[in-house]
């Protein structure tokens, strides 16, 4: 197995068998968010957290399918009237890169 960091992403590991079409890049990403205010609330900041794993399938074509399963939650946030949080939250992805 092979295990690799990218050079501009310090949260992903790239794990892919020698000679498999198959590549998981596990990850936790750390997020600031925000949501500006109205009329009636004030705006809110909370924290964004987001384990999650990446499952690339490369095709003989040269077509990659891209799946992605994790949680996003915001355990912590608000303002001085307000608390915000989200408990984690099941996110599913899919894709294709051609």
């Amino acid at each position: 197995m092979i295990v690799k960091h990218r050079p501009h992403s310090f949260h992903k590991a790239v794990f892919k068998n020698e000679g498999g079409n198959v590549i998981l890049r596990p990850g936790i990403t750390l997020g600031y968010g925000s949501m500006p205010g109205n009329y009636y609330v004030d705006s809110t900041e909370y924290l964004i957290v987001k384990p999650s794993l990446e499952i690339l399938v490369l095709s003989s074509t040269g077509t990659m399918f891209v799946y992605e399963i994790g949680f996003l939650s915001a355990p912590t946030g608000g303002n001085t009237d307000y608390s915000v949080s989200l408990s984690p939250t099941l996110l599913l992805r899919a894709g294709i890169i051609f």
